[in-house]
């Protein structure tokens, strides 16, 4: 059973010449006004084709960027951008010793 094509439980079943079964896929979205998942996209292995249905819902109205701030390998950063972090860092952990031996030494 190569090459061929019927239809079966699930609907329209395509098998290509190795014997194997084209896979369709549906992508779904949260759609925030009905509160349920909706088709918004679908794939069809058979015809190797993406068809676009509905409009996705993008949290803040925009797909999120290609990549952080920093980039991947912090390539990107601004030169001074490891000084605040380190001095943030320190300053966060100080505080929180402080914090830890005066409850400490006041019980």
């Amino acid at each position: 059973m190569t090459a061929s094509r019927f239809s079966g439980i699930t609907g329209n079943v395509s098998i290509d010449e190795n014997g194997d079964r084209y896979s369709d896929y549906s992508l779904l979205d949260l759609d925030p006004q009905q509160g349920k998942f909706v088709e918004v996209a679908y794939y069809s292995g058979a015809s190797n084709e993406l068809k676009q249905v509905a409009e996705f819902h993008w949290v803040g109205g925009s797909p999120p960027k290609d990549s952080p701030i920093c980039g991947w390998d912090h390539s990107k950063c601004p030169e001074g951008y490891p000084f605040y972090v380190y001095l943030l860092s320190g300053s966060a952990v100080f505080i929180l010793v402080l914090m830890s031996g005066f409850i400490y030494f006041w019980r």
